[in-house]
């Protein structure tokens, strides 16, 4: 009998360590790290990934062929500020009313209100740091470390404007800087981020202020470029990517860090040879026009995007948002409209995007709408080519594009099809509308 007790005894606690072994949570998978690196008035075709064969892109072209290569990408804004609102609020700029460029003296910048992406991945534990151009404002409540950013070393503005200035934090170092080198103090300030940080997760956000004009480059890359002054900078900031996959990767972090490449807007492609290239793409930044809104997007992630992948559908900048927070464990806020779109399905290859529309805001005003692969761009009253801006020639009526077959807008449609061009009218129009009352612009002088 009590050989049977100890046999029940003993059968009731292997029972029970099985049950606890059943019921045990495996550990959570480590949060990704991320690193967004940005860069300033790049052209899609600057790179080889997108068919260049002039400018020297090794570790650009690895991120492509390890990861994703976006053929249909889109920034929120063709110019500099209102694009990186965008990028790191999730939210058409228009919402917060930061629709225009801002200037070192400008009196406004990004909306205190808006949380930005580094806010948000600080509240699930990660480090967030910008190294690069900011552009969102100089007056302090407007800085990055105001704004989410548990650290900031860069010049706040396009490096065109004066006085050129490295921010720390919220100070100045008050040198003249020498520009040749900006990029090459970006990549030291990026390597050693990772290094300090490597404990936790991180956010890291790389934002170049080259190509903008002025071209600079280090002089081993402009002694060897074969393709003028911007060929040498594209040059500089491919070893720069090198270098930050370098360190990723001397730091055991490559494997679990999704890296992702792209820029603010087009090329200034009436800068000539001191501006990038799209293609055929029509015109440049600062228009609505393809080459103005569409921009290089690539993304590596080991283990999750499959390698040598290419994705043709529309995206948009506003995506990374909702996707970045998605890969760090949390969920939007409820208390306001999200724009983007979470495109995880698309980096793993389970699913497209559902969205298929694109809105195309300059300076406060909706100037176009795309809805697949057709493209409605409204009336406009003309513009002459000024300092840092592209001639528009006066639009009368409403133009429809097909950008599948004619991805360059050379041949207007709307009178061939006039149903559609009146839906596509329709929908712009009660979009606007739903958008309800907006801010007026933010001061920018």
């Amino acid at each position: 009998m009590n050989t049977i007790k100890k046999i029940i005894t003993i059968l009731s606690v292997l029972f029970c360590i099985t049950v606890q072994a059943q019921t045990k949570k495996e550990p959570a998978a480590p949060k990704p790290n991320i690193v967004y690196i940005f860069l300033d008035d790049a052209g899609i075709t600057d790179f080889g990934a997108y068919g260049n064969t002039s400018i020297r892109t090794p570790n650009i072209d690895r991120i492509a062929k390890e990861g994703i290569t976006f053929n249909q990408h889109y920034s929120t804004s063709s110019v500099c500020s209102p694009s990186r609102a965008g990028l790191l609020t999730g939210r058409y700029q228009i919402r917060h009313g930061l629709n225009d460029v801002l200037h070192p003296t400008s009196p406004s910048g990004i909306d205190p209100n808006e949380i930005t992406i580094a806010e948000a991945l600080k509240g699930q534990g990660y480090g967030t740091g910008i190294i690069g151009k900011w552009h969102l404002g100089t007056v302090q409540q407007h800085l990055p470390v105001q704004n989410g950013f548990d650290y900031y070393f860069g010049i706040p503005y396009s490096n065109d404007m004066t006085p050129v200035f490295y921010y720390r934090n919220n100070d100045t170092i008050k040198e003249i800087l020498d520009q040749r080198y900006i990029t090459r103090t970006y990549t030291e300030e990026a390597v050693s981020y990772i290094q300090k940080n490597k404990e936790k997760p991180f956010f890291l956000y790389v934002a170049h202020n080259l190509p903008h004009v002025p071209l600079f480059a280090s002089p081993e890359f402009t002694q060897n470029s074969k393709s003028g002054i911007y060929g040498a900078v594209i040059e500089e900031i491919d070893w720069s990517v090198g270098k930050i996959l370098k360190a990723l990767e001397d730091q055991g972090l490559d494997k679990n860090t999704i890296v992702i490449f792209s820029s603010d807007n087009g090329p200034w492609k009436v800068k000539e040879d001191n501006g990038g290239t799209s293609g055929a793409l029509r015109s440049e930044k600062a228009t609505w026009f393809e080459g103005g809104f569409r921009v290089p997007l690539l993304a590596k992630w080991p283990g999750h995007i499959k390698p040598g992948t290419y994705y043709n559908n529309v995206t948009s900048q506003l995506d990374w948002f909702p996707t970045l927070l998605h890969l760090a464990g949390g969920t939007l806020p409820a208390d306001r409209v999200y724009d983007g779109e979470d495109i995880l399905p698309v980096l793993n290859g389970t699913a497209e995007r559902k969205g298929n529309q694109i809105y195309y805001f300059y300076s406060g005003k909706l100037r176009a709408y795309r809805k697949g692969d057709y493209k409605i761009i409204f009336p406009y009253e003309g513009s002459p080519q000024s300092f840092g801006r592209a001639g528009i020639p006066k639009i009368e009526a409403v133009q429809l594009y097909n950008l599948k077959t004619d991805p360059n807008e050379t041949t207007d449609i709307s009178l061939s099809n006039v149903q559609l061009t009146n839906q596509l009218i329709a929908e712009a129009n009660k979009y606007v509308e739903s958008l309800g009352t907006l801010p007026p612009t933010r001061a920018i002088r």
